[in-house]
């Protein structure tokens, strides 16, 4: 038992990529990130309570990444938040920034069915993600750019990994007196090379 105690723990590791993994391969062939702008739900149209301020949202883990997002909140103290691929699709996030400084700004905005659900259900103020928002005639979230960016990290999340241990497959499997200066610069080359490539086509 205390044999098998060593390789337990190896796949209790393993459990957690490889759920990650397969979870960003479900998401991408069955498109459940697409966001269709015409099935967003309109809330409400709300008064800013006070000047919206942008956060962080750190996500730990092998390839670290920090996600800025927008925060606000409304004068019937509802808060708002519009995060990670949809901030990053705001056309112009400057503007919007400076526009959402004003107190008792009127503004509209559009969410998933289950924010909506959620905003209907209960009577109390509660937490909405933003996919839209419309400031007077402006709508400043590029639906269409949004669903590209999560798109793309998907991908990524999908194509690089098993580049990645095919690479490093091809390194453990090879005798070490196989190796030689030449094929060790050969070698990181095109790993740079195909790393960087599928970085940009995704």
């Amino acid at each position: 038992m205390r044999k098998r105690i060593p390789l337990i723990i190896l796949c209790l590791i393993a459990t957690g990529p490889l759920v990650y993994y397969f979870i960003n391969l479900y998401d991408l062939l069955a498109k459940t990130y697409y966001v269709d702008e015409t099935k967003l739900y309109k809330v409400d149209t709300f008064h800013l309570y006070n000047r919206a301020y942008q956060q962080s949202d750190f996500e730990s883990g092998k390839f670290s990444h920090s996600y800025p997002k927008l925060v606000f909140q409304s004068t019937n103290r509802y808060s708002f938040v519009i995060d990670r691929y949809i901030f990053e699709a705001v056309t112009d996030k400057k503007k919007l920034q400076d526009t959402l400084m004003h107190d008792d700004l009127k503004f509209i905005v559009f969410t998933d069915k289950e924010n909506f659900d959620k905003f209907k259900k209960y009577s109390y103020p509660v937490f909405i993600r933003v996919y839209q928002i419309q400031i007077g005639d402006t709508k400043y979230i590029d639906i269409h750019r949004m669903n590209k960016i999560t798109k793309g990290n998907i991908k990524r999340g999908v194509i690089i990994p098993p580049a990645f241990i095919l690479f490093i497959g091809f390194v453990v499997f090879k005798k070490p007196d196989w190796w030689t200066k030449r094929r060790v610069v050969i070698w990181c080359i095109v790993f740079f090379t195909t790393i960087i490539g599928l970085l940009l086509l995704t």
